[in-house]
């Protein structure tokens, strides 16, 4: 199984994203190899997704607001135009030929704004609970909506997650509902409307990756995509 890392930021936190998925794969008895579309100081070589059997979207500097229809006047948004365009052409590439998908924090929020869908710019005083605090990822818990993907990956209704963002979804595209939901009311998952709909896709506003193995809302969302049909 070939899984497509969608772009590498350069720093040792993308490193966690393929060990993770080896990490489970072992777990799962896969045989998986990963490898990256793009990223900083690396080739762009999107032709690598025509041989990939699955796409994780990962983390990342904000989405470009005007995409979604916003005028950042305050300059809450640090953005990475080159990147944009890059995932962005790699999600155009998903519609012609769709993969199984895990957007994972800023892959969540492109991929909503992709769809049709809006984000909030800077959640404000509601970063208490979201943003990293000297580097460390915060951690609270999550609701998940009954019946959904989501509920199925985790097993059960809420469970703890970790956070990293400032801006969150805002209105979901059409076509996808939201799956979980942080105590302030924060999207934290959404998925599309069908929870049978193929191939699997599952967007999360936290980092599975960067989780403590044995959390069902960190292995969980990851053996989703390995065992996902494709």
């Amino acid at each position: 199984m070939r899984i497509a890392l969608s772009y590498h930021g350069g720093d040792s936190d993308y490193d966690a994203y393929p060990e993770a998925l080896l990490r489970r794969s072992r777990a799962l008895r896969l045989t998986v190899e990963t490898v990256w579309l793009a990223g900083k100081d690396r080739p762009t070589q999107l032709e690598a997704l025509g041989t990939a059997d699955a796409l994780v979207l990962t983390g990342g500097a904000d989405v470009e607001p005007h995409r979604y229809g916003y005028k950042d006047e305050d300059g809450a948004c640090k953005t990475d135009p080159a990147r944009d365009a890059i995932e962005w052409e790699i999600l155009e590439r998903v519609q012609t030929r769709p993969v199984p998908v895990l957007a994972i924090c800023r892959g969540a929020q492109l991929l909503n704004v992709f769809h049709g869908g809006s984000l909030i710019a800077d959640l404000g005083a509601g970063n208490a609970i979201h943003r990293r605090e000297g580097g460390e990822r915060r951690v609270h818990d999550v609701s998940v909506r009954p019946g959904t993907r989501a509920h199925e990956i985790a097993g059960a209704l809420g469970g703890l997650v970790n956070s990293s963002h400032h801006q969150a979804v805002g209105r979901i595209a059409p076509g996808y509902v939201v799956s979980a939901t942080s105590q302030d009311g924060v999207t934290e998952a959404f998925e599309p409307e069908n929870p049978a709909a193929r191939p699997f896709l599952l967007a999360v506003q936290w980092h599975p990756e960067a989780m403590d193995p044995g959390l069902p809302l960190g292995d969980g969302p990851l053996d989703a995509l390995l065992a996902a049909e494709h």
